[in-house]
């Protein structure tokens, strides 16, 4: 929803819950071959099953709250503070233990300007600078598995910072013709990694 304030001034807010519920089910089997030096087959001496469902639940409110100033019909200022979610999942392809990972939030923060003008050349400027703050980054991890068979497993393992500005615009030169032009500039940087050690794997 968004309130008109006096001289120019506008509030926006706006609030999200979300509730996730992900739920998965997998059957593996392996199989044990005999080794032999003179080569050729051998059928499986033994087998193991394993049967695994991974649930995963993950709840939380996400909101926005920004700041809208219009000094003039061709500008307006603007300033906003959001939260953002990324639910939590399972992955079947990890090791029990790591076969559910946690949600991921980030903090964003932004200030930047619209502005449209007249003249000879009419056209449009906007500028926009953010920063954003990521924790318990979902980070995809790849490893081996006891038995030598390669895998993969999403965990929590991070927390980063992406900072920059943006810039675009249009300049129309003619009734059918217009030049368009944008610039991006980012600075990211990881402030956390915390990738496990075999001695931890589940």
């Amino acid at each position: 929803g968004t309130y008109t304030l006096p001289d120019e001034w506008s509030l926006t807010g706006g609030l999200r819950y979300t509730d996730d519920e992900t739920e998965g089910w997998i059957e593996e089997t392996g199989y044990y071959f005999p080794g032999n030096v003179a080569g050729g087959y051998f059928p499986a001496t033994a087998s193991a099953t394993e049967r695994r469902a991974p649930q995963a639940e993950s709840e939380e409110p996400t909101w926005l709250l920004g700041l809208d100033y219009k000094p003039s019909d061709r500008m307006m200022l603007y300033a906003k503070y959001a939260r953002g979610y990324r639910q939590g999942s399972v992955n079947l392809a990890s090791l029990a233990g790591w076969d559910v990972h946690e949600p991921e939030q980030v903090d964003t923060w932004e200030i930047g300007a619209k502005t449209s003008f007249e003249g000879r050349f009419a056209g449009t400027f906007n500028i926009a600078a953010f920063y954003n703050d990521f924790q318990d980054q979902q980070l995809q991890f790849g490893y081996y598995r006891t038995n030598g068979v390669g895998t993969t497993s999403i965990l929590n393992a991070g927390a980063s910072t992406i900072q920059g500005v943006e810039i675009d615009g249009t300049i129309l030169l003619t009734d059918s013709l217009n030049i368009s032009f944008s610039y991006a500039y980012l600075d990211t940087e990881v402030d956390e990694l915390l990738v496990p050690t075999p001695d931890q794997y589940p």
